[in-house]
């Protein structure tokens, strides 16, 4: 599969940021050169937010800044989701840094939440 990494092996400059989600978007869309023409053609595409740890200091919602990887998953979800789901190819999630059931349930939550919405 491919993992896009927004984690570990992301620079999350603001740039850097909106710079790959936008190439996530242009690959699922089939319109970033270099990627196959058809999503379908690719092994799993795997996104890996970042860590809640991180914040994203671009973006505010009623007046606080939004943690990094609600942004990650938001903007990932809004432009990407409903292709990929119609084509039967995810989106799929790797949580790698969970700490704890808290944020388990919270993913769970947001996971859900997005779902009903699809």
């Amino acid at each position: 599969g491919i993992q896009v990494d927004f984690d570990d092996g992301h620079c999350p400059t603001w740039r850097n940021t909106v710079q790959g989600l936008y190439n996530v978007t242009r690959a699922v869309h089939a319109r970033l050169p270099g990627a196959p023409a058809d999503i379908q053609e690719c092994p799993v595409l795997m996104l890996r937010p970042r860590a809640f740890n991180m914040i994203e200091h671009h973006c505010m919602v009623n007046g606080k800044e939004v943690v990094g990887p609600l942004f990650d998953f938001a903007i990932l979800m809004y432009h990407n989701a409903k292709l990929m789901s119609s084509l039967d190819v995810g989106p799929y999630f790797y949580l790698s840094k969970i700490e704890g059931p808290n944020e388990t349930q919270l993913w769970n939550k947001i996971f859900t939440w997005t779902e009903h919405r699809l």
